[in-house]
């Protein structure tokens, strides 16, 4: 974020340089994810207005969510919910990772149709079963745990995801995830 506010210029020349037309805000920094309503609301203002600045030289900016931006911040609305909220109709997307809602408690189906037009990308991971996996924080390789990929995966290119991201926050083995991750996306046709 530091670099978007301070050196905007810098960061576009990059991603022309580069080809880059779909830029990420991956996360605020850890002592702001607590953060109260007003900050929520004031990011998504910012990063709505950036959307705007960089959609004029052709990058589209998105947001990626963790399970933190579901805590509820006034009147039951969640933290995702009053940044998007305040982006209004500016054309910030949503980085949608699909494993953090269900984390954080909810349930994602409802997430994407809300959010249809707005999600351009998605995380695919998968959570292992209770008390499972916690070497890898519980995580598992996608389709190797228990969320239902298949309907995931069609109801985030229907919410307008144009491609699906493999990851695992913290495999014990990357060669096993990525041969798992490419296999499973491939034969789910992702």
């Amino acid at each position: 974020m530091a670099m978007l506010r301070e050196r905007l210029h810098e960061v576009s020349a990059a991603c022309e340089t580069l080809g880059i037309t779909q830029l990420v805000m991956p996360a605020v920094p850890p002592a702001e994810r607590d953060s109260d309503a007003a900050y929520w609301r004031a990011l998504g203002n910012e990063l709505g207005s950036l959307a705007h600045r960089l959609a004029a030289q052709g990058i589209a900016l998105a947001y990626h969510n963790h399970d933190w931006e579901l805590s509820a911040k006034e009147n039951g609305a969640t933290a995702l919910e009053l940044l998007f909220e305040s982006a209004g109709a500016s054309p910030l997307g949503w980085q949608v990772d699909v494993a953090w809602l269900v984390r954080g408690g909810a349930d994602p189906l409802p997430w994407l149709r809300r959010y249809t037009g707005r999600v351009v990308s998605a995380h695919a991971k998968d959570l292992a079963p209770a008390g499972e996996k916690l070497d890898e924080d519980g995580w598992a390789d996608v389709g190797h745990g228990v969320m239902d990929w298949p309907t995931l995966a069609a109801a985030c290119r229907e919410a307008g995801a144009r491609f699906l991201a493999a990851e695992h926050d913290n495999p014990s083995d990357g060669e096993r995830f990525a041969r798992n991750a490419f296999a499973y996306l491939h034969q789910l046709g992702a």
